[in-house]
């Protein structure tokens, strides 16, 4: 068995080790970073994953609007608004969208109409009979906005796919004095 020595008698050996003893080196702010990521184990909880949908704008914004139809008729009255259209905006419009082709076509004997062609292989069609100039513009501005995706109703404001951690709410399940009179 080894007896320790008292910290008097080992000061002279202490003094001696520290002369012969290497020097510390200086240590970089880069010694004390934490471990690289792929050393750190990752924990995944299985609830909370979700897959989420791409997104326009998330990475570059793709315009959904690739062709503008305007049809009109040359004889009908109805027309007046589309032409003063073609006439005066039309040039501004294709120069401030590059990204939509436009196509001017008569249609004669038939009311005036817009109609955009969208990326996903939807046509939306916009009846412009009786309209205005400035109207027409708005119309144009509307199709080459949309997304082409058919309208539906959204039921509820959030939509998730992961399931609801409460649960579903019903005065039918609650218990004691949570249950009301219905």
């Amino acid at each position: 068995m080894r007896h320790s020595r008292p910290l008097q008698n080992s000061v002279h050996t202490t003094a001696t080790s520290r002369l012969h003893a290497k020097r510390p080196t200086t240590r970089h702010i880069d010694d004390f970073a934490p471990p690289p990521l792929w050393t750190v184990p990752v924990m995944v909880i299985k609830g909370l994953q979700a897959v989420s949908k791409a997104q326009n704008g998330v990475g570059a914004f793709i315009l959904q609007c690739k062709r503008l139809e305007f049809n009109f008729c040359d004889h009908g009255g109805s027309s007046r608004g589309m032409k003063a259209f073609l006439r005066t905006r039309l040039a501004t419009f294709a120069k401030e969208n590059p990204q939509v082709e436009i196509v001017v076509a008569p249609r004669p004997h038939k009311h005036p109409i817009i109609r955009g062609v969208y990326i996903n292989g939807r046509e939306k069609v916009v009846c412009v009979r009786n309209l205005e100039l400035l109207q027409v513009l708005q119309k144009a501005e509307l199709l080459r906005d949309a997304s082409g995706v058919k309208l539906k109703k959204i039921n509820k404001p959030v939509q998730s796919l992961n399931e609801s951690v409460r649960g579903i709410w019903s005065p039918y399940h609650a218990k004691g004095e949570d249950v009301y009179k219905v």
